[in-house]
């Protein structure tokens, strides 16, 4: 009996010892979530704790509800109810203008509840503090934008957070005030997405400093939260109580930017989600994603769709931004005004709200020749855009992050595995196998053949004549560098490393000399971050040939069409047309004469041969036969002559296609066939001819021109 009544009390006590499952509202369904209030005091708040993390991604989501529009039902008032705070103790700061003198756009909904708890402690207040995101208008995603609006300069704190931050910090203190509710012997709980995320993120820093409340009792969790602040200490211990969950693939948590002169970070700790390059891809694609999944189908009734690049877009987005704007003045005040044209936007997507008796006027210019563009690539690529535009959304959307933290364990939902990227500046040859040998992606002359590129590899123009490669961290890679100069060329490869969430942390810059049929060879992935580093080794030349026969870096067999438009010393302009490949190619020419116009004229036909000399300086030897035409007069009877043509020519990029170059141009006269078109005097040559034997004379010009 006695063993009886002590294995019931055990049990009793099990049972107790589990949280309870709360089927939460959101949207039209319920989510069962476990909520216990001895998490609070268990474990200091500087432990992660999953659970109660769950819970916090929940009411983040929550408060996107529309309060003003449902004061009394509200998925937000019910999950407060759920959990027994009376609505007495719930505060709403939902009803906002913007137009206030004082905080203007810089203002963000929130609310306060408050209850009772039996904590591990014994008995607590327990504070929740639930900021909303963005909303859909302009005023809120202005007051993102404003990283320093009165200064326009760097401050420590993003000034469009920090504003909405202390609104939100006064309004505590006021209600713990007003309830008698003594912060030093309470627990506070905070989060929010997004906006919200950053506002949560800056106000526990300011609560931390008040030295109100214990650290070790306030629980933050934020998500998808952009940078803060430029703070040197803000991920010190002190602020360990401050848990930031991030979307690799999102680009609102890197911004503004942290990497070069923009310093901007978040305080506390940050943990980024697993994605398909950071954990093992097969049990990503075969169990995590599918699980994700079931809760993506029940929250937005249907499936995410993630990215396979992991943090590589977030990346690109702020090495752009970086580069049209180096620091917060130029973002303000440069030449690109990112922020005056970024607000003008968000002006245009979320206009004020019409009058009442206004009417929508449907938009007429929709389709047209930008619709066609779309779906025309969109049947290219297989619906890649439309598949693009999604994930765009999917990977910042608060259901997803909810979806990934109801799904995923914490030993399953995060990982640490750091990412790397390759940057090579050069015109170059590049091939890049996966590790069964297969062709993922290939470079010819400097141009990605986007054709043959193949996810996860991704490959990106940048500016500043730049190559841009992107391939998870979990994979082993193998890139092939050449170039098909007769001169070794240097070619800068530079690694770049970032942590988990996509921060820029380091890079290593290394230079390759390949020239034709000398190439370079170095694994990427998962060998760049086991070994700290790229390690190229030059192979042999049988090698290398069969590495460029695999990967088709052919560039003498890349067909072209190249337009020309020149003038000479002859004062003759003209134009041309190239057609073929660099290795043999038809050409067709024309010009007038300009100094009299209208007395001499001629069309050429001949062939050419391109050789690559060094980096993009390009030799071209054609041979032409010149249909020349001559004004009749006293001295010639023949209007028309045949005049055997060679031009050799020098060529260097400038910009995209854009190519400068100058040519030597030689005439052959052929004594007694086309002599009149050297001895017209109609035909201006300032360049003397010289003699090549008793019955050949050259006659020299220069030219000047462009290709494009």
């Amino acid at each position: 009996m006695k063993k009886l009544i002590f294995v019931l009390f055990l049990a009793l006590l099990y049972s107790f010892s589990f949280a309870e499952k709360i089927s939460f509202p959101l949207y039209d369904t319920f989510i069962p979530i476990d909520w216990d209030e001895k998490w609070f005091g268990e474990k200091s708040s500087f432990e992660y704790n999953h659970s109660l993390a769950r819970v916090a991604c929940y009411f983040s989501d929550a408060a996107y509800s529309d309060v003003p529009g449902s004061p009394k039902k509200n998925n937000l008032l019910d999950a407060y109810k759920e959990i027994g705070i009376t609505e007495g103790d719930i505060e709403f700061h939902y009803d906002i203008d913007y137009t206030n003198a004082m905080w203007g756009k810089d203002q963000c909904a929130f609310s306060i509840a408050s209850k009772k708890i039996k904590s591990s402690k014994g008995e607590r207040f327990l504070i929740f503090v639930i900021v909303r995101g963005t909303p859909f208008n302009a005023s809120e995603w202005i007051s993102n934008l404003n990283v320093g609006e009165t200064s326009e300069m760097q401050d420590s704190l993003h000034q469009g957070f920090a504003r909405a931050a202390n609104i939100i910090h006064t309004a505590l203190i006021s209600y713990m005030l007003r309830r008698k509710i003594d912060p030093t012997d309470s627990f506070l709980f905070m989060t929010g997405h997004s906006r919200g995320a950053a506002v949560s993120n800056m106000l526990s820093a300011i609560i931390l400093e008040d030295n109100f409340f214990k650290p070790e009792n306030i629980y933050t969790f934020t998500f998808a939260s952009p940078n803060v602040t430029t703070s040197d200490d803000c991920q010190s211990e002190k602020y360990g109580f401050i848990w930031n969950i991030v979307n690799a693939e999102d680009i609102v948590p890197t911004v503004p930017m942290n990497r070069d002169n923009w310093k901007f970070k978040k305080y506390g700790n940050v943990r980024a989600f697993v994605n398909q390059t950071n954990t093992a891809s097969g049990i990503y694609r075969g169990s995590y994603l599918p699980r994700i999944n079931e809760f993506c189908l029940k929250i937005i009734g249907r499936e995410y769709k993630p990215f396979t690049t992991g943090p590589f877009l977030p990346i690109l987005v702020t090495r752009l931004m970086e580069s049209l704007s180096n620091n917060v003045e130029k973002y303000y005040t440069g030449f690109m005004n990112i922020h005056g044209r970024a607000a003008n936007l968000m002006n245009r997507l979320f206009p004020e709200k019409k009058d009442e008796g206004e009417e929508d006027v449907p938009n007429e210019n929709g389709g047209g020749l930008g619709a066609w563009i779309i779906s025309w690539l969109n049947r290219r690529t297989n619906g890649l855009l439309d598949y693009a535009s999604v994930a765009l959304g999917d990977m910042h959307v608060d259901d997803v992050y909810l979806s990934y933290m109801l799904a995923l364990s914490e030993e399953e939902a995060f990982s640490d595995l750091e990412y790397s990227l390759l940057v090579l500046k050069g015109y170059e040859e590049i091939g890049i196998f996966d590790s069964q040998e297969n062709l993922m992606a290939r470079v010819i002359d400097g141009k990605i053949i986007y054709a043959d590129m193949k996810f996860p590899v991704v490959l990106c123009p940048s500016l500043g004549k730049n190559v841009i490669v992107g391939y998870p961290s979990n994979l082993t890679f193998t890139i092939a560098v050449t170039d098909e100069t007769l001169f070794p060329t240097p070619v800068s490869v530079t690694v770049e490393y970032f942590d988990a969430a996509g921060v820029y942390k380091e890079s290593e810059t290394k230079k390759l000399y390949p020239r034709r049929n000398k190439v370079f060879v170095a694994q990427l992935g998962r060998p760049i971050l086991e070994k700290r580093g790229l390690y190229p080794a030059k192979v042999s030349k049988d090698e290398g040939k069969k590495i460029i026969k695999a990967a088709k870096l052919f560039p003498r067999r890349t067909f072209n069409i190249v337009p020309e438009l020149y003038t000479n010393t002859d004062f003759n302009a003209g134009l041309g047309l190239h057609i073929g490949t660099p290795l043999v190619y038809g050409s067709v020419m024309g010009d007038i004469g300009i100094k009299k116009f209208g007395q001499s004229a001629s069309v050429s036909f001949g062939l050419g041969n391109e050789q690559s000399i060094w980096h993009q300086i390009k030799f071209d030897t054609e041979i032409f036969a010149k249909c020349l035409w001559l004004e009749k007069d006293e001295e010639n009877d023949d209007g028309f002559m045949l005049v055997p043509e060679l031009r050799t020519s020098l060529s260097v990029k400038l910009i995209g296609r854009l190519r400068f170059f100058s040519a030597g141009v030689f005439d052959f006269q052929i004594n007694g066939y086309n002599d009149a078109a050297f001895e017209n005097k109609k035909r201006h040559t300032t360049i003397h001819t010289f003699r090549l034997g008793d019955s050949i004379c050259v006659a020299p010009s220069i030219q000047f021109g462009l290709r494009f």
